[in-house]
């Protein structure tokens, strides 16, 4: 498994990619206070996803990652 996280321009980058079917747990306690719209982009056995949520620093979200697979967020602020 490999993570990372990278903020650039007042939103966050996090992605994870691993080559065993594993689960991932994302804790947004680096995220600043408010609400952050993230757009999530996951593989699953159907393909590629994508869906919009809303999280905030107290959230923590488990994804299960496909073999050869992955996980993208971009995270904004709402304003």
């Amino acid at each position: 498994l490999y993570a990372a996280a990278i903020r650039a321009e007042g939103q966050w980058y996090v992605g994870a990619v691993c080559d065993i079917e594993q689960e991932f747990t994302i804790d947004f306690s680096f995220l600043g206070e408010g609400l952050y719209k993230a757009e999530v982009f996951e593989d699953s056995p159907s393909g590629l996803t994508r869906k919009k949520i809303t999280v905030t620093k107290n959230d923590k979200i488990t994804y299960q990652l496909s073999e050869k697979g992955g996980v993208v967020l971009r995270l904004v602020p709402i304003k």
